[in-house]
């Protein structure tokens, strides 16, 4: 049986999602005395890109390219939800602390200057509207855009990830794409591999340097490279702009299936920052019981559910 520990405070937020996180953060940037609870294994699932408003109504599929202007037609169609309850220059400068956050963090991040929404390739050959842009996907937004040539890069032993699905959709709209199968460098005799292991690998200079001279054979005639989410976990701007230089062209991740690197960044930027910034974080724990004084104050029962 576990001990039984009283810890008081001020707040408590519950959820490790991506809102429940963003909730502590804001807390403590107010020097809220905040208390954590929840899951940190949901945000494994998250793509790594921020929404705001990408698409309206749903019935009509709307892409959004303003998500202001989405907003507010959303509202008028909506006037119950959330959005309709937050002014849009809250909304923004809560964007704008986050992001801010996640720079700090090591974690940089990419927003239109004009604060409009991006199109990111993704791995199933599609284009997914977006606000918030990790750095190591920015670059995917502007190859689609001029419609550069590109060459999308596959790996031996990765499942889950098609170079050659990717070209075969886009090139109808997207041509001059090629696509390549690699061995990742120290892996020849292996035949599954694991993003979270070639991340933390590419954070080794000499990983970099092999992983360059594979690439470079099938650089002629081409201006950037989609590749899948793997360089680097708590150095993914260094390992981006190293990967850079060695190859003399731009380099960009591609949004694939869940579990994912960008969402394991997230995890571990928060795992590190939040404690730090005095959440006391309470992980893979649970609410099993809740209750209000006469007093107002809230009492909550925290653990984890026996099996």
């Amino acid at each position: 049986m576990e001990p039984v520990q009283r810890v008081d405070c001020e707040l408590t937020v519950v959820g490790m999602g991506i809102a429940g996180l963003a909730a502590a953060l804001f807390a403590a940037n107010r020097n809220i005395d905040t208390v954590l609870v929840g899951s940190t294994g949901e945000i494994l699932f998250a793509s790594g890109l921020l929404d705001l408003l990408g698409v309206h109504p749903l019935e009509t599929a709307t892409v959004w390219e303003n998500p202001w202007d989405g907003l507010d037609e959303l509202v008028r169609d909506m006037p119950q939800h959330p959005y309709a309850r937050v002014s849009k220059a809250r909304i923004q400068r809560a964007f704008e602390e986050f992001i801010e956050f996640l720079c700090q963090s090591q974690l940089p991040y990419r927003i239109h200057p004009q604060g409009r929404n991006t199109s990111i390739p993704t791995s199933v050959g599609t284009l997914k509207t977006t606000y918030a842009v990790p750095l190591t996907m920015w670059h995917g937004a502007a190859a689609w855009r001029a419609k550069d040539p590109c060459l999308f890069v596959d790996v031996h032993g990765l499942k889950n990830f098609s170079a050659r699905q990717i070209v075969e959709t886009f090139t109808p709209t997207w041509p001059h794409l090629r696509a390549v199968k690699i061995t990742f460098p120290g892996t020849e005799s292996r035949q599954e591999l694991y993003p979270e292991r070639m991340a933390r690998s590419l954070e080794l200079q000499s990983t970099r340097e092999a992983l360059a001279k594979v690439l470079q054979p099938h650089l002629p005639g081409i201006s950037a490279i989609g590749m899948p989410g793997i360089l680097g976990i708590t150095q993914s701007g260094t390992v981006l702009k190293e990967m850079e230089t060695l190859l003399g062209v731009s380099l960009f991740e591609i949004p694939s299936m869940p579990p994912t690197i960008p969402g394991l960044r997230l995890k571990e930027t928060f795992d590190n920052q939040l404690p730090a910034r005095g959440v006391k974080v309470f992980s893979e724990n649970r609410v099993l019981h809740a209750s209000l004084s006469p007093n107002k104050i809230f009492t909550l029962q925290v653990g984890r559910l026996q099996p």
